[in-house]
């Protein structure tokens, strides 16, 4: 079962560009509409929708790129994203991004890439490295090489 929609998340189709014909989402309206779709949702061209509480167009069409996928913060995260990774949010270490799982990133162990793979695990917490920590691994890569 997918999880309920919610005010205040945002969302996408369930096609790969996220996308609805072209059209972008804009804003849950309401989850507590009467009837079988009680969720309204509201699009950039002003159009809105009816859904299921948990996000199906339709009922009787459970795979339909209309369905709705919540956003999650991994979505423009790429497999070998150089990331930095932590378990507490102070130790950050050098990671390549894999895959989202759970919305958590699994990020590939050590140096390791879907490339060299070896295994991944998840983080609590990742972001994207700092233009100066780019530049220390730049920088670490050039004595690696000498």
């Amino acid at each position: 079962m997918k999880n309920k929609v919610e005010m205040g998340k945002q969302y996408k189709s369930s096609e790969p560009a996220g996308l609805f014909d072209g059209i972008a989402f804009r804003r849950v309206l309401a989850v507590d509409c009467i009837g079988k779709y009680p969720v309204a949702i509201e699009f950039e061209n002003g159009e809105i929708l009816r859904y299921t509480e948990d996000g199906y167009w339709r009922v009787d069409n459970l795979n339909n790129s209309y369905n709705l996928i919540e956003v999650t913060p991994y979505d423009d995260f790429k497999t070998d994203d150089k990331v930095m990774v932590s378990m507490s949010g102070t130790d950050w270490y050098k990671r390549h991004f894999d895959k989202e799982v759970y919305g958590m990133a699994c990020c590939f162990n050590e140096g390791r890439t879907s490339w060299t793979q070896g295994g991944s695990c998840l983080w609590s917490f990742c972001r994207r490295p700092t233009e100066e920590e780019l530049k220390e691994i730049r920088n670490e890569q050039v004595l690696y090489r000498a």
